[in-house]
């Protein structure tokens, strides 16, 4: 069996010392997502003499074990019997995921199974693209224009812990604007996320931003750099026009200082994912898996 304990804070840190170099796009790699969320996914971690060991626990799927991360070159096809056996023990089904899009071959040539799934997709872009002050970009800088004539004062704010009361009070008119019901259980995991980032927002180094006036909040934005690219964990922007667009230029001049690109991931939203695609991404990584969500 393979020596699982449950993932937490300083496994966080020492996977992020791990992953350093290794260019691995994908989110859900990022050990600081594996944190925010572990009240979610329930992950679990075995740092092994020849690989780094992750699964998690999907909500009405069951355990899902992460690709092997190898630290010092084992046989990979033993590796994964070893976990194959695991999980017949344990009298469960071996899921497999998230494969990168340029190791699934490697995978399939051990007779694994994968399958895209392009709900559970990772946008990728150049952080100076998001600056939009590209000609490809007239209709997003336009609404920053605009946005910006109607808004005198405008700020941005690198965030603190003790902004947390008034992103709060934020979310609660952003939730009113778009009709979610403050009795929506769906939503209460993203509050815990957003929760858990404000109680570790220096331990983990995330990049806050809030967009405001003296008077008015219009959105915030909260990610975490992992190698040459920040990861935006979550973003949240009122539904005054324009005021989305500036915020994603006004975190993207900054995250510009701290890594080339940066990453969203789309989950099952398709006004989410229309608005992704519009942003013209550098590339976009797919959610490889031996099974379909």
């Amino acid at each position: 069996m393979i020596n699982f304990h449950n993932y937490g804070f300083l496994d966080c840190k020492k996977l992020l010392t791990r992953l350093a170099d290794t260019n691995a796009f994908l989110s859900y790699y990022n050990p600081i997502w594996l944190f925010l969320w572990s009240d979610v996914y329930h992950p679990e971690i075995c740092f092994g003499n020849e690989y780094i060991f992750i699964r998690v626990t999907i909500p009405n799927l069951g355990k899902c074990y992460f690709p092997p991360i190898p630290v010092m070159g084992g046989d990979l096809a033993m590796t994964i019997v070893e976990m194959q056996l695991e999980t017949s023990e344990l009298g469960i089904d071996f899921y497999l995921g998230p494969v990168l899009d340029e190791t699934k071959r490697k995978y399939k040539g051990l007779g694994i199974s994968l399958y895209p799934n392009k709900y559970l997709s990772n946008y990728i872009y150049n952080a100076s693209d998001l600056t939009f002050v590209f000609n490809r970009y007239r209709k997003q800088k336009k609404a920053c224009e605009i946005f910006k004539k109607k808004n005198k004062n405008l700020m941005y704010k690198l965030m603190k812990k003790d902004d947390f009361n008034m992103i709060l009070e934020f979310i609660a008119k952003y939730r009113e604007e778009r009709g979610i019901d403050n009795r929506d259980v769906s939503f209460y995991p993203k509050l815990n996320m957003i929760k858990k980032c404000f109680e570790h927002l220096y331990e983990l180094n995330l990049l806050g931003m809030i967009l405001m006036t003296e008077e008015k909040v219009f959105g915030f934005i909260i990610g975490s750099v992992v190698d040459n690219c920040t990861y935006v964990h979550v973003k949240m922007a009122s539904s005054y026009y324009g005021a989305n667009e500036e915020l994603i230029a006004g975190f993207a001049r900054y995250a510009q200082a701290k890594a080339k690109y940066v990453a969203f991931d789309c989950t099952k939203n398709q006004e989410e994912e229309q608005e992704l695609e519009s942003l013209y991404p550098l590339r976009i990584e797919n959610f490889n898996g031996s099974f379909n969500i």
